[in-house]
Formats: C-alpha cells, structure tokens, sequence
C-alpha cells in the first residue's frame, strides 16, 4: 500500500494557490489512511482541507497552518 500526492510537484507565483490531493493505491482492505505533510511556512501558507471525492465515510481529523498538514 502506498500513499502519494498529486501533482507530485507545484511552482507557485506568490499570491496564487494550487491544490495538492493525497491519494492511495491499496492491494489490500484499507479501513483507514493518514498523511502527514510539511512545507516552509516562510514562503506558504494553508488554505483549507477538502474531503471531496474520498472513497471513506468518516473524516476524523485535519488541521494546517505554521508548516504542517495533518490528514486523517
């Protein structure tokens, strides 16, 4: 099983946004997947966190800002 974003790399003009989607192949039953990111706080800032098309059903955890992302 392994866990990867997509795009797999962004550049960014200061003052624009993108969107990064952590996704999930599995070859076995996933009951639940974590991601855990980090980026230089100096030259980004968090937006939000979006659950749009996951394949779960119970969102149990998110927070950003200051250099991390948590994803559960």
């Amino acid at each position: 099983n392994s866990i990867y974003l997509t795009p797999s790399s962004q550049k960014a003009s200061k003052g624009n946004t993108f969107t990064v989607a952590v996704n999930g192949n599995t070859s076995s039953n996933v009951t639940a997947i974590g991601a855990y990111l980090s980026y230089p706080s100096s030259q980004m800032s968090f937006q939000d966190v979006s659950y749009s098309g996951t394949a779960f059903d119970t969102k149990t955890e998110w927070a950003g800002g200051g250099g991390s992302i948590r994803i559960g």
